[in-house]
């Protein structure tokens, strides 16, 4: 576990939506959703409350292509977890987003797995890249690549580099990355974060190629906004990523910083983002300005429930810390050890590792903060599964 407490990102505005936030849960949308299971052909069903758009990233990793979609129309908040109760067991998977403190005050409780919308990440000093290529082949072959191809850096102050990283490179990155989820941070306010920190620019030659706006509050470094030339997702492959993390580790390591904070990631182990920077690192923790959470249900661990699991392991709110949850593929089983599985779904920063595996495994501490448990506990929902991990977890 960190040492080094997580930057304090609340600000007025942050406290405003907060208090609003449940306002907006007055009345919730409620919809079934149809199709196929995104790996294994699967028939599915899956309920969905709240704005589909904020859940989009769940109907992709559970659905193969758009689902079919039949409206149940709108439900008050206070009717919500019943209506809900009433429909669920037609449903595989149940969704439901709110705002934190409405999911605290409806009735909800450990009927559900509680899934931050966002999970923050972050690295804490030393930053010694050549220690973590040491202990990462991926980190260690980023690294190499960097250096074969001559990528190099700079930190920029000029108001006329600020506007050109803007247009040219966050504005239409963010929208190829991100599409109709993409939500563009207001111009002045990336000003005003520039203002404070700078513009980290990485290049090979005499060409800029990708870029990093970062702020410094509190001896923290906080990396803003990222985008590269043209919005070419294809150009951090080819090592612009890997150049702004060697890059930011240096800029923090020379400015005295404590702590690199890398912002949201999607909240599972195996997304994309999130896991580039685990390799790097990063350590999770809960982000006190994201006000909304996604409430995850299943009646029965169906072969559609398991497959996503499977695919899809979870980070979610656990007392007052954040835990992962997953299940073991065969290939994990079928090793020496299932320390493998716990391997892949621990993150550093969080209070325990959960890991379902099937009849036959020897249910036993495997490693420090991982508990093994049987797929069966997963039978009657999220509450039976907690409670059967409710022992103390190992130390980390």
């Amino acid at each position: 576990m960190s040492t080094v407490p997580p930057p304090d990102t609340e600000t007025r505005a942050t406290r405003w939506k907060a208090w609003l936030a449940p306002l907006a849960d007055a009345f919730v949308a409620v919809a079934r959703l149809r199709g196929t299971t995104a790996h294994g052909g699967l028939p599915a069903t899956m309920l969905v409350a709240g704005p589909e758009r904020r859940v989009r990233w769940v109907v992709d990793r559970f659905f193969a292509s758009s689902p079919e979609r039949e409206s149940l129309g709108h439900v008050p908040a206070w009717r919500l977890a019943r209506t809900l109760r009433r429909l669920r067991a037609s449903a595989d998977l149940t969704v439901a987003r709110v705002s934190r403190v409405t999911a605290a005050h409806l009735g909800f409780g450990d009927d559900y797995l509680p899934v931050p919308d966002w999970i923050g990440m972050r690295l804490d000093a030393p930053f010694d890249a050549d220690a973590l290529a040491r202990r990462s082949h991926s980190a260690w072959d980023d690294m190499r690549r960097t250096r074969i191809h001559g990528w190099h850096g700079a930190v920029s102050h000029r108001a006329s580099d600020f506007a050109a990283f803007y247009r040219d490179m966050y504005v239409p990155f963010a929208r190829n990355r991100h599409h109709a989820e993409t939500h563009l941070h207001p111009r002045r306010r990336l000003r005003k974060a520039f203002r404070r920190g700078g513009l980290l620019q990485v290049g090979r030659g005499d060409a800029w190629i990708g870029g990093l706006l970062f702020e410094c509050r509190h001896d923290v470094l906080d990396a803003v906004a990222l985008g590269v030339a043209g919005g070419d997702p294809g150009r951090l492959k080819e090592g612009a990523l890997a150049a702004t993390y060697v890059q930011m580790f240096d800029h923090a390591r020379r400015s005295g910083c404590v702590a690199i904070d890398l912002r949201g990631s999607r909240p599972s182990p195996d997304d994309g983002l999130t896991r580039y920077k685990r390799k790097w690192g990063a350590s999770v923790y809960d982000r006190p300005d994201v006000l909304t959470t996604t409430l995850v249900h299943w009646s029965r661990m169906s072969p559609a429930v398991a497959e996503f699991l499977t695919h899809t392991p979870l980070i979610f709110h656990d007392g007052g810390g954040l835990s992962s949850l997953g299940i073991a593929t065969a290939t994990e089983l079928s090793s020496t050890s299932p320390a493998q599985a716990c391997r892949r779904l621990r993150v550093a920063g969080s209070k325990r590792t959960i890991v379902l595996v099937g009849p036959g495994t020897p249910v036993r501490p495997v490693a420090a903060g991982c508990t093994l448990v049987p797929a069966s506990a997963a039978d009657a929902g999220p509450r039976a599964l907690l409670a059967m991990a409710a022992g103390p977890p190992a130390p980390a």
